[in-house]
């Protein structure tokens, strides 16, 4: 679940390991150190400042990882909408405002293909 603006413990699969030890080697690569407690998980390679890449580019660029991964196109607009990834495996832990703002995003995406034409 990705909450803006706070801090969230989050349970990750294995492949998820291996993409935090992928951004932690891309972190050294980039800066020479490894990262340190006061250090952001993304950063923006494109730079040699060392800061928080700005949200609509975080954004985008998850965007894009669901769409490369096959995402369906109504989770990802549930995202984008919501700021918000629900799955099976973290559903437990949303509130139930998240879980309605949630599917009135999904809601929302698959409204205009419900429509009679």
């Amino acid at each position: 679940m990705v909450r803006r603006g706070k801090r969230q413990v989050v349970r990750l699969s294995p492949q998820g390991m291996r993409i935090v030890h992928e951004l932690r080697a891309r972190f050294e690569q980039k800066f020479g150190r490894p990262p340190g407690p006061g250090d952001p998980l993304s950063f923006d390679v494109e730079t040699d400042a060392l800061g928080s890449i700005d949200q609509d580019r975080f954004d985008a660029l998850v965007s894009a990882a669901m769409e490369a991964a096959g995402v369906g196109p109504g989770v990802i607009h549930a995202y984008r909408r919501t700021g918000l990834l629900i799955t099976e495996h973290n559903v437990q832990d949303c509130s139930p405002a998240e879980l309605q703002r949630w599917q009135a995003a999904l809601e929302e995406y698959e409204e205009p293909f419900l429509r009679p034409a």
